[in-house]
């Protein structure tokens, strides 16, 4: 310091370097000088004009109010002094900011000076700024003096956040190290701060561009103490490669070092070559890393992310008299080197170079004009091929010029004297270089060439940013505003950079696009981005996930520290680059790229030219014009995208030009999209100016036309146009409801906004949303208090962890490269741990579905097939025969590293009824008889599901397969096949009847406590996990173990059966050496056998050994033919077809195509026909797939509710209908019948029983004897409710058991719900009527079942609803209470009100005969009475009471059986009534039976254990052949099989007949194994029983294999599918007339006739036919009632006439005769009792009820013969009869002009 009072002043203000950065706007700060304060103080700024300057250059300087304006000439400079005021003082704000104005390019330094201390630094212009940095402040031996940093804000007002690493007191308020301070700017502020403490790796974020100097007031090393400062480069500035040079003045006295500081902005490694010594060290984000400089070794520094070097000169001696003092300066990444220099020297400096060039080049530099020091010495950098000379080139202020020809390098320029030094790099200057690469000019300018000159130019206007996009089909509009259509399915460019290298960096966005099974059209299914070495994917339906590095990532993402952001925004993915690309994709259809103005021009890809003219966009390739969609298409496709040798670029037929030549068809498309337009105009009608409505319009019309149907366009299409409106900033409104459009679904915690913030909230910024500046989207928000943790909603305290820009979910994991490492995020520290290697012994690293993952190496596999068979890991292979629930397999080794499962079955004799794998607390359950659906934690759920990304159910073919991804597979054929496979990694892990693993067969037979088995029932006892009633655990009894006639054997080991499976010369020839055979041919012939050659039994086995040979690869030959195995339609699907090898891959409704990771070999199955897709078991066309809810797949017309019963969920036409919903006061929401829905707590019970005696839901009892038909219960009430309405009517009926007129019994009970009615008629037993229709029970249509539950059949309502009926005595109906006061009916109300006897009007009454007469149902033509009264009713008398008071005692005995009930249900009741019924029957013991019956059952319901109360002697049970009667009966303990697929087995313990040994329960009765009934579903069918359905379009029968074989079929065209005598078949077509005058064609067209009088109804339309006929009907209104209808038929025959009157009367030629009669051999007339019946034999036939009912059918022969209203068979006027209006215009033309009157 003492030095500098010896220094000339002079030569510190003009000797400044203008070597330096230039531009032309500068603003700069001067930090506080620690030397005193005086009148030496000196503040100045440098300006130098360039040596390439155009004439003089102006140049103003603003600086505390005082402003000064100079002109300097090219190469020359001027120095600025400043006021003193400028320097700032203190840890504070001020605006003291120095403002540098030119006209032309300058470069800046600053001159801090005081007295003996001073220094300069590199002033950079506003241009080269940044908005993030880190700061140095070298350390000092002197304790004085401050570390300290300024910040200078340019002309916009800024936001600055300051992470500090040292204390700083600031404005009054201590900031501890660690703390964060954030400051705002206003314009040309400026800030400082200081500290004690060492404030390096402090980091400085900006909302806007700021200038950082960093420095020390007064630093101290081996001289004396001086100010140092430099203005520090921003982060994205810096570089990775760095020459440091020494400096030489350390090797005079052997002095010590200068320093050099390494600073990270993340974490980083770097290398260090220093005399052929190379160090690694890795670097944490902000670490600021020191290393030492000795003469003469230079240091050649690498790193793998941008660092920033700082070189401090320690001072040293210069002579051996003077010294210099310290100074710093910035150390240049070899990327910002330049081929020319121009240089000034200082004047009384000793002013130097150190240049760093490519040893390559070093010959050429040149240095004009030549310094004192011609030649440079150069030096070998160790470990690159640079090099380094130093050079003194002058101590006078001269300029100097140093360049290269081509080569890019480096030049420092320092210089020392006595007590002072400066040092900086140099910047390229273009004196030497001519052209606009060198020139640089103003914001608003723009550099041209003039001559041989470059010059700056105002802008021309700026091109605005363009748009592309593609959508739907797809569509595309390129930049330029292009629209067109094209259909290709491969990987495309859509847009790239084709002249990267100009100043704009390189990219490329792809589209992969994707087929729809089935369909023309194709969809974007992936788009992949190129930018700056990074690859980023976007698929189709993985919303919230990005893939990168064979990972799948969540978002938000940043990449190079802010180069490449993505980040969710509404429902897609934006990706956003420093230099403006945007990419959006709504992982569905719609993709936008956008690009600034300046990339006008020189992009190319499917997105055209982006040039402003729209007519030139079809540019390929190769740079050719071309009109042709197609081959513009194929030019730009990625010829090494995925499946490319698959993939097509044109499609079948005229696609870009559809052409629907319907006038129908073009109609339809002009009404579905003037929908469209509608919704547009509406609530989007403001949007116009961001998209045209006419182009959505154009390509509605081509979607429709293309056959894509409308369900999903007009919501997607909508939802498109809205999102780029908003986004836009336009105002629209609610579309949704207007197009019938659902919401989107939102998950968990979250809720939808129709405009909300595009930024959400995340774990990564929870900020976001408060600073977002984007317009609002339509966008699911998390609720208050959470935040979006990749694709879920969570609290702050369950977010992630990060990574290199990247989120990890807490829990989830991810591998490295090449899967090294195993990286998880830990949930309670949200600390992320790696661990190596990532992949654990037993599995190898893969790419599945082009993700990185662990795969284990080898597999072990265990299977139980058929009935009885298994083979476990261990190839050990038995027979067990147990029927209840065990486990199959499961991890009984504790080992923290093996993911723990279990695998459950419940067997039944034919194989496995369902199978259970429980993982992680997730139940998946498989059953037999729910196919293309499991149970997921007890929900029936539709495949394909996926859970939590870990768990995959599938379906392919006719099997289900659960796959996770640490290598458990399970499968199972919904029939009785169970495969499980299981890695390695399990060896000696597993348990349970599968074996424990251990590569050791002779111990496979382990018990659940580790001890062997002595035989396989005993095995199976030790792992039954559960019993099911009824269950055994092996062989009924050791002698009944199935075994096969050694016979019967040798039969099926031929070639005709199994033996075709082991044939050498067979159709698995080749497969034999392969997979062994003998365990599948052992098997069948041990089943066939068992079950007598059940026809096609061997099948299973042939296909199963067929499919295992396929998995291998081996080919099979075709062994179905027509006779064997043959191919029949109940083997697939309808739309569905069988093939030998099959892709089973199946595209799905999920998404439309088959999963991409699916690679599984072709394989003999079915698959859905081309065009249909899977939707659960079933193919449907595209329009009649379903949707998908919250992950889930939904079947189209799926009603149900969410998991809280909260929204009321419908999938329809347009796509997810949600409503709110609400379960009732007395309800709970719970799964029942494995569905969501809202349950009753409780239930009430009404008993109708005896003669009968009435107890309502309120227990309160009375009698009533009416004979009609009446509603027991119904809805009533339920305005504004949910709830299924129902009604239950009763049919009572004259007691034949008794001789006393005005007792009645019910006969028959009826149950209507859901649009069907049930009926159970007494004495009907083993069936009901189903709409008319009879039908076997047990019956289940997934919401009704009916089922024998002990002595009675039930009907049981999925809402809560349960009739039962003895078929003789007793009905029960019970309601769930949420049906409290809405119900009506003879059971009353349900309520607590006192109000039993309430009539229809709400009125009271206390009459029991009036109360049942107004809930009569009326029954035409039946007569009927409404009962007794009072002392009406008939009466026992004392003495015959007596007597039956002593039979019925048994129910009230303290010493009886019943006794155990009394305390829980009082049996007076019971008593009463038994006496009363058992006298009225005159002391039938059958009604004394069925009395004490009713008290059981209903004590048993309140499970009461009872024991026998019958004796052979008092009423013993009749129990049917086979069976025996049980108190407790276990009617599933042996069922037939198929049976517990239609119905549920009772759980509750009921009194009834159970079957004997070798017999099994059929539903209805017990029967021989080869008798059992035949179930389909839902429906039971008796062997060789054929039934119609599906309005006969299907007929099954039930084979005398138990199978149901279904198959197409049709009426004959003289037919109508009706029901006759209950039965649905075809029967001939009818004409029928009803009761008022309402009158049905062959055709089935319906109307009435309006005007009475004659009308020809039909007649042969040949007179002259020797079997002519005509029938004429004549209508009258009757005059009492004003009832219309047919008085009489008159029947015309060639001479004979036939008249029937509606009273039955039969006239013939005139004269009434009686029935039956044959007037002639051909015709017939005869009364059914129910009506009279005309007949011409094979001609036709006519039947006239007493109900007025006209029936007329024809013969085949005669169908095309009959004319008249009736019209012929084969209707030619049916468009006539609907264009003349009613029924009765057409009518009128066949008015019987024989039969005048004045009405016709």
């Amino acid at each position: 310091m003492k030095g500098l009072v010896y220094f000339p002043m002079g030569l510190v203000v003009i000797g400044l370097c203008s070597a330096l950065p230039a531009g032309r706007e500068f603003a700069t700060s001067f930090m506080q000088n620690l030397g005193g304060d005086g009148k030496d103080s000196r503040f100045s700024v440098e300006v130098a004009a360039l040596p390439s300057s155009q004439g003089s250059t102006n140049v103003k300087v603003t600086a505390v109010g005082e402003v000064k304006v100079m002109e300097i000439e090219p190469g020359k400079s001027v120095s600025f002094k400043l006021p003193d005021s400028v320097e700032m003082k203190g840890s504070k704000k001020s605006h003291q900011t120095v403002l540098i104005e030119a006209s032309q390019d300058v470069s800046v330094t600053s001159l801090n000076f005081k007295q003996f201390t001073a220094d300069t630094s590199v002033v950079y212009p506003v241009k080269d700024w940044g908005t993030e940095y880190f700061i140095f402040t070298p350390p000092s031996s002197q304790s004085d003096g401050f570390k300290e940093f300024s910040i200078t804000n340019h002309k916009e007002p800024n936001t600055v956040e300051i992470s500090l690493q040292g204390s700083v007191k600031f404005l009054g308020r201590y900031y501890r190290r660690g703390s964060k301070m954030t400051i705002k700017l206003e314009a040309f502020e400026a800030v400082q701060i200081q500290s004690q403490e060492d404030l390096s790796g402090t980091k400085v974020v900006s909302r806007l561009p700021v200038a950082v100097s960093s420095g020390h007031s007064c630093v101290q090393k081996f001289t004396s103490c001086n100010h140092v400062y430099e203005q520090l480069l921003p982060v994205n500035s810096w570089g990775k490669e760095f020459i440091i040079a020494p400096l030489p003045y350390h090797n005079i006295f052997m002095s010590p070092y200068d320093n050099v500081y390494v600073q990270a902005s993340q974490s980083t490694r770097i290398s260090m070559n220093f005399n052929g010594h190379v160090q690694n060290y890795s670097m944490h984000a902000g670490e600021t890393y020191e290393l030492q400089s000795y003469w003469p070794n230079a240091i050649y520094l690498t790193s793998d992310k941008g660092v920033q070097v700082l070189f401090e000169f320690n001072g040293g001696p210069v002579d051996s008299y003077d010294y210099a003092d310290p100074f710093l300066m910035t150390i240049l990444p070899t990327s910002h080197f330049s081929t020319s220099y121009a240089l000034k020297g200082l004047g009384d400096f000793y002013n130097n170079i150190i240049a760093v060039a490519r040893n390559k080049d070093l010959g050429d530099i040149k240095i004009d004009p030549k310094p004192q020091s011609e030649n440079f010495d150069w030096h070998k950098v160790d470990g690159s091929d640079f090099s380094w000379a130093e050079m003194q080139y002058s101590t006078r202020a001269n300029f100097y010029q140093i360049s290269h020809p081509n080569s890019p390098f480096g030049v420092y320029s320092f210089g020392v004297a006595y007590a002072n030094g400066y040092g900086s790099p140099a910047s390229g200057d273009s004196a030497e270089k001519r052209d606009c690469s060198t020139m640089k000019c103003s914001a608003d300018e723009v550099c041209k060439m003039s001559g041989n000159s470059p010059t700056c130019v105002k802008k021309p206007p700026a091109i605005k940013a363009g748009t592309c996009w593609a959508m739907g089909d797809p569509h595309y509009r390129t930049f330029d505003g292009y629209y067109y259509n094209f259909m290709g399915n491969c990987t495309y460019t859509m847009v790239k950079n084709c002249h990267a290298g100009e100043d704009l960096p390189a990219f490329e966005v792809d589209a992969q696009n994707s087929k729809r099974t089935g369909s023309v059209v194709t969809f974007i299914g992936k788009v992949i981005i190129k930018v700056y070495g990074y690859t980023i994917a976007m698929v189709r339906s993985e919303f919230g996930l990005v893939r990168m590095s064979y990972t799948l990532w969540n978002l938000p993402i940043n990449l190079g520290n802010g180069k490449v952001k993505l980040s969710q925004s509404g429902l897609s993915v934006i990706v956003e680059t420093d230099f403006g690309l945007t990419v959006q994709y709504d992982w569905k259809e719609y993709l936008v790229i956008s690009l600034p103005g300046t990339f006008s021009g020189k992009v190319c890809g499917m997105c055209g030219n982006f040039n402003t003219r729209k007519e030139d966009d079809f540019v390929t390739s190769t740079g050719s014009q071309t009109n042709n969609v197609v081959a513009f298409g194929k030019s730009w496709r990625v010829t090494d995208g995925p499946h490319d040798s698959q993939c097509r670029d044109e499609c079948p037929g005229h696609c870009e030009t559809c052409e629907n030549h319907s006038f129908l068809g073009r109609y339809k498309d002009k009404l579905f999209c003037g929908l469209l337009t509608t919704v547009m105009d509406g609530p989007l009608s403001d949007c116009n100016a961001v998209i045209d409505p006419k182009v959505l319009h154009e390509m509605c019309l081509y979607d429709v036309c293309m056959g894509e149907g409308m369900k999903n366009f007009l919501c997607d299409t909508l939802q498109v146009y809205a999102d780029a409106c908003q986004r836009a900033g336009v105002k629209i409104y609610d579309w949704r409801h207007l197009a019938f459009c659902s919401k989107p679904q939102c998950p968990a915690n979250s809720h939808y906004e129709f405009c909300g913030n595009a930024c959400p909230a995340t774990c990564e910024n929870p900020d976001a949303a408060t600073n977002c500046k984007k317009n609002c989207v339509e966008t699911c928000a998390c609720d208050e208090g959470f935040l979006l943790s990749g694709t879920e909603c969570v609290p702050k305290a369950q977010c992630g962890c990060s990574y290199k820009g990247l989120y990890i979910e807490a829990g989830d994991s991810f591998f490295t490269d090449n899967c090294t490492e195993k990286c998880t995020c830990l949930q309670h520290t949200r600390q992320l741990k790696c661990e190596t290697p990532g992949c654990q012994l037993g599995y190898e690293c893969k790419l599945v579905d082009q993700l990185r993952t662990c795969q284990p190496v080898l597999y072990a596999e265990c299977s139980m097939t058929g009935g009885p068979h298994i083979e476990n890991f261990d190839r050990h292979d038995y027979n067990f025969h147990g029927t209840c629930v065990y486990q199959l397999a499961g991890v009984c080794l504790k080992d923290p590293s093996l993911q723990q499962f279990k695998v459950l079955v419940q067997r039944v004799d034919s194989g496995a009824k369902w199978v259970e794998v429980n993982i992680n607390g997730i139940s998946i359950v498989i059953t037999r008889n729910q196919k293309g659906s499991v149970l997921i934690n007890g929900k029936m759920t539709t495949l394909p599901i996926t859970l939590k990304g870990k768990v995959t159910v599938r379906q392919f073919g006719d099997r289900a397969e659960i796959e996770t991804k640490f290598g458990l597979h399970v499968s199972y054929n919904w029939d009785s096949t169970v495969q499980v496979k299981v890695p390695s990694t399990y060896a000696g892990a597993m348990c349970g009847l599968c074996g424990n693993y251990n590569r050791n067969p002779k111990d496979d037979l382990l018990l659940n406590n580790g001890t062997l088995a002595e035989s396989a029932d005993e095995l199976g006892k030790s792992w039954r996990i559960a019993e099911i009633p009824g269950c055994v655990d092996g062989c009924k009894n050791k002698s009944q173990c199935p075994s096969c006639d050694i016979t019967q054997k040798e039969k099926y080991e031929t070639d005709e059966y199994c033996g075709l499976l082991r044939k050498s010369s067979g159709p698995f020839r080749d497969c034999h050496d392969i997979k062994n055979a003998d365990s599948f041919f052992k098997n069948c012939v041990y089943d066939v056998c068992l079950h007598n050659g059940k026809n096609g039994s061997w099948c299973n086995y042939l296909h199963s050994y067929t499919v295992e040979c396929q998995k291998k690869g081996v080919i099979v030959s075709n062994w179905r033919t027509k006779d064997f195995c043959p191919v029949t339609k109940d083997m697939y699907p309808k739309n569905g077809r069988y093939e030998h090898c099959a892709n089973l891959c199946h595209a799905t409704c999920e998404n439309g195509s088959p999963p991409s990771e699916c690679k599984e070999p072709c394989e003999e199955g079915w698959v859905c026909k081309e065009g249909f897709l899977l939707s659960g078991n079933e193919c449907v066309p595209f329009d009649e797939c379903g949707c998908m809810y919250m992950g889930e797949y939904h079947k189209n017309g799926d009603s149900f509710l969410d998991s809280n019963c909260n929204l009321n969920c419908t999938c329809n036409a347009t796509g997810m209908s949600c409503n709110p919903h609400s379960c009732g006061p007395f309800e709970n929401c719970t799964l029942k019948n494995n569905v969501q829905s809202c349950q009753p707590v409780e239930t009430a019970t009404c008993t109708i029983s005896g003669d009968p005696h009435y107890k309502n839901f309120k227990q309160h009892p009375f009698d009533f004897q009416g004979t009609c038909s009446y509603t027991a219960a119904k809805s009533c009430h339920q305005e504004g409710l949910h709830h299924n309405k129902f009604s239950v009517v009763v049919e009572n009926d004259k007691w034949t058991m008794t001789d006393q007129p005005d007792v009645s019994v019910a006969t028959l009970v009826a149950v209507k719900v859901y649009g069907h009615t049930l009926i159970l008629r007494r004495n009907q037993f083993k069936s009901l009527m189903v709409d008319d229709i009879l039908t076997n029970i047990p019956f289940n249509d997934g919401r009704v079942k009916v089922f024998q539950e002990g002595f009675v059949y039930a009907i049981v309502v999925d809402f809560g609803l349960k009739v039962t009926y003895d078929m003789i005595y007793r009905i029960e109906v019970t309601i769930p209470a949420d049906q409290i006061d809405e119900t009506c009916g003879l059971c009353g109300n349900f309520n607590n009100k006192t109000d039993e006897f309430q009539l229809p009007d709400g009125k009271m009454t206390k009459d029991v005969k009036t109360f049942g007469a107004v809930w009569k149902e009326p029954t035409p033509g039946v007569v009927c009475e409404d009962g007794c009264s009072g002392d009406q009713c008939p009466k026992c008398n004392d003495a015959q009471k007596k007597i039956f008071e002593k039979d019925c005692g048994k129910l009230l005995d303290p010493n009886s059986t019943l006794a155990a009930c009394h305390s829980q249900l009082s049996p007076e009741y019971y008593y009463r009534d038994c006496v009363y019924d058992v006298c009225m029957s005159q002391g039938n013991r059958a009604v004394l039976c069925n009395s004490i019956s009713a008290y059981v059952r209903d004590c048993q319901t309140l499970k009461v254990k009872l024991d026998n109360w019958r004796t052979p002697d008092f009423c013993p049970a009749q129990c049917s052949e086979h069976s025996h009667y049980h108190i407790c009966t276990g009617a599933c303990a042996y069922p037939c099989p198929g049976l517990t697929e239609t119905i549920t087995c009772p759980t509750t313990c009921r009194e009834g007949c159970t079957c004997k040994e070798g017999y099994y329960f059929n539903g209805t009765g017990c029967v021989a194994l080869k008798d059992c009934s035949c179930y389909h579903e839902g429906r039971t069918f008796k062997i060789g029983e054929s039934v119609l359905s599906d309005s006969c379009h299907q007929r099954c029968v039930c084979t005398t294999s138990g199978e149901v074989k279904c198959e197409d079929f049709s009426c004959k065209s003289t037919e109508n599918c009706r029901v006759e005598n209950h039965i649905l078949g075809c029967h001939p077509k009818q004409c029928r007339i009803e009761t008022g005058a309402s009158i049905t064609l062959f055709s089935g067209k319906a109307g009435t006739i309006s005007v009475m009088g004659a009308y020809e109804i039909i007649t042969h339309c040949n007179k002259s036919a020797v079997d002519w006929f005509r029938v004429v009907a004549m209508f009258q209104e009757c005059r009492l009632s004003g009832v219309r209808g047919v008085v009489a038929i008159y029947i015309y025959f060639n001479d004979l006439t036939v008249t029937v009157t509606n009273k039955q009367e039969i006239w013939v030629n005139g004269k009434k005769v009686t029935s039956p009669s044959q007037p002639r051999n051909n015709i017939s007339l005869r009364s059914t009792g129910q009506a009279i019946l005309v007949e011409q034999l094979s001609n036709f036939k006519l039947q006239f009820s007493y109900t007025q009912e006209i029936i007329v059918t024809v013969s085949d022969s005669m169908a095309e013969k009959v004319c008249g209203a009736c019209d012929k068979l084969f209707p030619f006027r049916d468009i006539m009869v609907f264009s003349l209006g009613t029924m009765q215009d057409y009518m009128a033309l066949f008015s019987a002009q024989d039969f005048p009157t004045c009405g016709l």
